[in-house]
């Protein structure tokens, strides 16, 4: 007489088990092709235009490499000139104060710039 693992009415509750699980499945993939048109398609949604705005006279070197163009030696000398000379009145101060931004990158960036203006306090230190 061989000797076996599982008993035979253990064997039995194990394919039902088994039939239970692959007829699961197979509901749920038959449901999923059903409703398939129901579900959310991210691929196929426009995606969404965010605006956003950057203040030199306050932003530190990581968000103004947020900028087109700007990387981050760019970046570090922005904060730089500005920790030296102190905040910037306009694109033109930032043009002849910063190397490596000309008048092409400043009309670039100009559109995700908050309008450059000296604070009341630091105008008139100067």
């Amino acid at each position: 007489m061989s000797r076996q693992l599982i008993r035979q009415s253990e064997q039995a509750l194990l394919a039902i088990l088994v039939l239970g699980a692959a007829v699961a499945i197979f509901s749920y993939w038959l449901l999923r092709v059903w409703h398939q048109e129901d579900l959310i398609e991210f691929d196929q949604m426009p995606q969404l235009e965010t605006t956003f705005q950057i203040d030199l006279n306050r932003a530190d070197w990581p968000e103004i490499m947020l900028l087109p163009g700007i990387g981050e030696t760019t970046a570090r000398a922005i904060v730089k000139a500005r920790e030296v000379d102190g905040p910037y009145r306009g694109l033109e101060d930032l043009e002849t104060r910063v190397h490596g931004i000309g008048p092409r990158m400043a009309a670039a960036i100009a559109p995700l710039l908050v309008p450059l203006k000296v604070p009341p306090e630091e105008a008139t230190v100067r």
